[in-house]
């Protein structure tokens, strides 16, 4: 697709099988990641150092995030982009023999890796097909979903993935809309993962000092603190935000010209105060602590369709702004959990409390 000129219909059809094969690339590993760090840690940590694990492999995870933005744009600014394809082709094919061999020992050593549990829900759905079954099984899903004492710890944190404040492809591609380079692009995002690497280290620390729900709720303060930075980013000089502009069907000059330079009276004080919010937002250490609150498979999250909604950047403030509602109420939903919900010698001291006072009374 690189070697070809955009007017060639050939052009066309490559990067359509680009974008077709990336998505299924990305399918795969989103599913290798999830069944990693989902099933595998379960079983191998025998539920005993469940948050520690968590811990390390979020950190290794957010390890690779920091290098990898870095060699990239070396690469690309050392030389053009079908080398550098080509360079990550190859040592993906050398990853993918290694990755597979690594596991299959792993698999091999660990026998409990090759049994799966029985849930009595699986049982029940047994000789009928499969629509059937998750149709009937929607009621007992609901049912224990809402009998959960943790119901909206979770819910608030399901809250927090209708965002578009995530460091990924569209933070990415705000940030090459205004007219930054992809050198500043990956270091902003090696700073978040940065950042990331931080949080899941601290968060050991943090829960043996104040405990999961203590920890959960210094996390999610620092989120909102940083993610405050960024809503205000909207209306600093620079912003391309201009929705009145374009549901009227106006168009603004973008920053970024034909040479793929940036104009010398564009401001970046909007863009560069968003990346640097939301990079430092992932200095939060609560997910990896209240996830294990609640079992693996009730866990959900929910998906991005916003952009899908607004796709212009002169729209993407209002994002924002309904991101950061979803994400104040995760929050408020966690804060209301950790006061309806007190932690058991809190409310032994209660109940001894009252039943202090009723003795009075007698």
């Amino acid at each position: 697709c690189l070697s070809l000129e955009t007017s060639s219909p050939w052009f066309t059809v490559f990067l359509v099988l680009g974008i077709l094969t990336c998505a299924v690339n990305r399918l795969f590993l989103n599913a290798e990641k999830f069944l990693l760090s989902r099933d595998w840690v379960v079983v191998l940590s025998d539920g005993d150092t469940l948050s520690s694990f968590n811990a390390t492999l979020t950190a290794l995870d957010q390890l690779t995030n920091v290098i990898s933005p870095i060699i990239t744009g070396v690469l690309v600014t050392a030389w053009d982009l079908q080398v550098t394809c080509a360079i990550f082709g190859a040592f993906s094919l050398v990853s993918m023999a290694s990755k597979a061999l690594l596991l299959r020992a792993l698999y091999i050593r660990q026998p409990k890796l090759a049994h799966k549990e029985r849930k009595e829900a699986e049982q029940k759905g047994q000789g009928k097909t499969g629509v059937v079954a998750v149709l009937e099984s929607i009621p007992d899903v609901l049912r224990t979903y809402f009998r959960q004492t943790v119901i909206a710890a979770a819910f608030g944190m399901a809250l927090l993935f209708m965002t578009v404040m995530g460091f990924d492809g569209l933070a990415v591609g705000y940030g090459q809309s205004a007219g930054l380079s992809d050198f500043v692009l990956g270091a902003f995002r090696s700073y978040g993962s940065a950042m990331g690497i931080l949080g899941a280290l601290s968060y050991a620390f943090v829960e043996r000092r104040l405990g999961v729900r203590k920890a959960g709720l210094l996390g999610l303060t620092c989120q909102q603190i940083c993610l405050i930075v960024a809503v205000i980013s909207i209306w600093l000089p620079g912003s391309p935000f201009d929705p009145q502009g374009y549901f009227h069907g106006r168009t603004t000059q973008s920053p970024v010209s034909q040479s793929g330079e940036v104009g010398n009276a564009q401001s970046l004080d909007s863009i560069i105060t968003f990346l640097s919010g939301i990079a430092t937002a992932r200095f939060e250490i609560m997910n990896a602590g209240v996830r294990k609150l609640v079992e693996t498979h009730y866990r959900f999250q929910i998906q991005d369709v916003l952009v899908i909604i607004l796709p212009d950047p002169s729209t993407f403030g209002i994002c924002i702004l309904i991101s950061y509602g979803f994400v104040t109420s995760g929050y408020l939903s966690f804060v209301y959990y950790l006061i309806k919900h007190p932690p058991p010698e809190k409310q032994g001291k209660l109940s001894e409390g009252n039943d202090q006072q009723e003795e009075i009374r007698l």
